[in-house]
């Protein structure tokens, strides 16, 4: 009984950690995202979103920074990118 009670703590606590650390590389992409560090961004929101998968945050920042690219550049791939990733944010 112990051993599965601490097993649920373990979990819990391996969960929040993801959390966290989703939570930390989105605020660095924002951060990167608020210097036109496009490029940079990009890379801290996918790890966000790799860290939570279910949290929209990181995709709806990786659309707004595809976007931003995608105008700034004018490359039609990155607009369609972003609205991959919009729609990705709309479906988490």
């Amino acid at each position: 009984m112990a051993a599965m009670v601490l097993a649920g703590l373990l979990l819990a606590m391996v969960a929040g950690c993801n959390n966290f650390s989703a939570a930390a590389r989105n605020a660095e992409g924002v951060r990167l995202y608020q210097q036109a560090r496009y490029q940079q961004a990009l890379r801290h929101f996918l790890e966000a979103t790799y860290a939570d998968p279910d949290n929209p945050d990181g995709y709806y920042n990786l659309a707004a920074t595809y976007h931003r690219i995608g105008v700034t550049e004018n490359r039609p791939s990155d607009l369609h990118q972003a609205e991959d990733y919009y729609n990705k944010c709309l479906d988490v």
